[in-house]
Parts: structure tokens; sequence; C-alpha cells
């Protein structure tokens, strides 16, 4: 059965009836308002805070391969919501497998809310604990320290129905996505067989939200999706200070192995 190019590309839409297309009279001035042009109240935020792990993102901007850029650092991207001690963990498949994100209670060891733990259970084998220091946030678990930098995104999962439901978790999952995507930026000249995408057209289309970059979780290949009228759907191939992208003609179901053969190409080269 064929899947989509692989999950990270899934989107979440909740779906609504449809409002009554009958307008409706605001005052005595015959002012009337259409459920195209009446106000309609936002259900997502226009940004949120999240926690980025340093590494990773050191990684990530040096242009590296995103499959090992994902391997070097079990987790990648915290969600916190102090109000409900609640925390969204973003992990890769190397570490959570299919399940790369998960979503537990946190317990303050600390009156000022910047001291937590989280107990032991799936997919953690050991207690997590975390403290906050301003913009920073560290992380100890299985003996290591990671260290997470505060960063404030713009929303990716806006739902597109009037009353479509935005979900955190999805919103993290599409951050990761993104984040991924600006390994590519590290890249500055390109040559190929076919002119698949400009240096220029590329970095505008990362920093528009467009793009997406994931490890699938069979073969953890390296994947890119570019949103658009007709999504498109790329193999990438990382070697040294290159990056060769093979277009592909759809998205590529789960268990599938890549075939290169007659895909057009285009290598893209870090600045020498």
């Amino acid at each position: 059965m064929k899947n989509v190019l692989f999950y990270i590309f899934i989107s979440f839409l909740v779906s609504c009836k449809a409002e009554s297309t009958v307008p409706q009279a605001v005052n005595n001035d015959s002012e009337i308002l259409t459920p195209e042009t009446k106000p309609r109240s936002k259900t997502y935020p226009d940004s949120s805070i999240y926690w980025v792990n340093e590494d990773y993102l050191n990684e990530i901007k040096s242009g590296d391969d995103v499959c090992e850029c994902m391997s070097n650092n079990q987790f990648l991207l915290l969600h916190v919501d102090f109000t409900f001690e609640k925390i969204i963990i973003q992990s890769s498949v190397y570490f959570f497998g299919l399940e790369t994100m998960v979503e537990m209670n946190l317990k303050s060891t600390d009156t000022l809310n910047k001291s937590f733990t989280i107990d032991e259970r799936w997919p953690l084998n050991s207690e997590m604990k975390i403290t906050i220091d301003n913009n920073m946030l560290f992380v100890n678990y299985g003996g290591e320290t990671s260290k997470f930098l505060k960063m404030k995104l713009e929303t990716l999962d806006i739902p597109t129905s009037p009353k479509g439901i935005f979900v955190q978790s999805m919103d993290v999952f599409d951050q990761r996505n993104r984040i991924n995507a600006e390994s590519l930026l590290a890249y500055t000249r390109s040559q190929g067989e076919e002119n698949l995408l400009s240096i220029e057209e590329l970095s505008q289309l990362i920093r528009s939200n467009r793009v997406s970059v994931g490890c699938s979780d069979y073969y953890h290949y390296n994947s890119m999706a570019i949103k658009g009228d007709t999504n498109r759907y790329f193999h990438l191939e990382f070697g040294k200070d290159k990056v060769t992208f093979y277009e592909e003609p759809e998205g590529r179901g789960r268990y599938e192995e890549v075939n290169l053969d007659k895909l057009s190409w285009q290598t893209f080269y870090k600045k020498e």
C-alpha cells in the first residue's frame, strides 16, 4: 500500500461542517457579512516557544547530513507547557523508533518552576531531569546533559478550515522538519544535468516555510518535500561538502527503496 513520502510529511487536519451561506444582517444600516467576509476567531497562536537542541542545531546549520544530525542527538526539540506541567519531546527514528514524539507529565521540584523531573516510563528508560536558566534549558538523561536554546517560532501547523483544531504536537513535528531544511542553506553553488532548483529559489522556499526535510524510519533516507500547488519530492544524497537532489515523480511508499535510474538530478556545493 502506497503511503505519502514518509510519515513526517503527513498533515493533520480536522474538518468541520460548512457554515450556512445565508447572509446575516448586522445592523439597521444593512451592512451584510457573509461567511467569506465576517471576522473569524483564530484557533491557533501566531507563534510558540520551543527549546531546540544546540548541538543538533549547529550540525544542521553546518549543512551536515540530516539523518546523521538526528542520529547524533537523542532529543531534538521540546515544547514545555508550564501551566499544565506537560512537555512534548521530539526525538528521532534512531531512538524512539516510529514514535518520534511523546507528551509526558512534568513534576516541579522547586517553587520557582525552574527544575522538573519526568518519571521513567516508555519510551524513557530512566528518569529525566530538566533545569531552566533564562533562555537555556538543560536535559539530564542517561548520564548525559544536553543544552537547549529558547526560540520563538512562527506557527506552521495552521488549520485550513474555519473551525479547524490547532494541535501543538503536530506543530512540533513540522518545526523539526523545517529546521532540518536549513541544512541546505549551507550550499551556495550548483551544477547538474538539469536545473531543478536555483540556489536563490531554494533559499526563498526554505525561508517561507515551504520545505520539509526528514529522515525516513525504514531505510534512513534523507528526503525533501516542497509544498505548493503541486508538491515536489526529492531524495537527497549528502557527500563531502555537497548534496545531490534527485527529483522523484511522486511521494515514495514507506517500504520502497530508492531507484535513482532515470531521475533528474542536481548537485549543490558548499562555498569554497
